[in-house]
């Protein structure tokens, strides 16, 4: 039976990944993607981190989550048998509230005829004011608002990339994380920069690029790490 860790490592291999690029990207250390993948689980920090750990690299990879944590949790962390047993505490006893039902009544009462009054008193001030009021008419309006003028187009860099194969991808634009993870064959992703648009790929071969509107190609070879920057132009 495969292991979870060697179902990490084979994932990682297939797409071309390094140990250094999973940490650089995750930011789990290096020890502790080496031990998940080699089954070294008394090297983890506990339970919650490294569960922690597990779910953030199987979503890294483009594997299930779910069940990447719980074939984790089946190997490092085996249930004991056992049963748990649950003592009731006693109950302490209730309190009795008496309310003052009436008071509570009366109050009620004061308060809806004090809006009832209220409402007829606004309604009989609403009618003599626009009874009285005269209506004036609305001033003529001259638009003169000046011609809109024309503005040069700014320099943009807009970069598609189209997966031909699976391809581990980090995209910076304008110096700000833009997407990390995986893409897989058929999907495309449109990234707009007003300064730049920075890329590194795990598989450069398997993406085809096209930079404001020229079709460049594959951007590197099968399995080649590679990454470029773009500028805005």
């Amino acid at each position: 039976m495969v292991s979870v860790g060697e179902k990490l490592k084979e994932a990682r291999l297939k797409q071309g990944i390094t140990l250094e690029m999973v940490e650089d990207e995750t930011k789990i250390r290096k020890f502790y993607l080496e031990s998940l993948e080699k089954g070294r689980y008394d090297a983890l920090p506990p339970e919650v981190y490294a569960v922690g750990f597990m779910k953030r690299y199987a979503k890294f990879l483009g594997l299930s989550e779910r069940e990447m944590v719980e074939e984790f949790k089946q190997e490092a962390y085996p249930v004991e048998n056992g049963a748990d047993f649950i003592i009731d505490e006693p109950r302490k006893p209730e309190k009795q509230i008496n309310i003052p039902w009436k008071n509570i009544a009366a109050g009620i009462l004061f308060l809806v005829v004090v809006i009832w009054l209220g409402g007829f008193v606004v309604d009989y001030i609403s009618d003599y004011t626009t009874r009285s009021t005269p209506v004036q008419p609305s001033p003529a309006v001259t638009d003169i608002t000046p011609p809109a003028e024309e503005t040069p187009a700014e320099p943009t860099a807009e970069l598609i990339i189209k997966a031909t194969q699976k391809c581990w991808l980090s995209v910076m634009v304008d110096e700000e994380p833009a997407f990390t993870g995986i893409l897989n064959p058929g999907e495309e992703k449109i990234f707009t920069g007003k300064e730049k648009v920075f890329i590194k790929a795990g598989n450069s071969g398997g993406i085809n690029l096209n930079y404001n509107s020229a079709d460049l190609g594959a951007f590197g070879e099968i399995g080649e790490v590679k990454e470029m920057e773009f500028i805005a132009k």
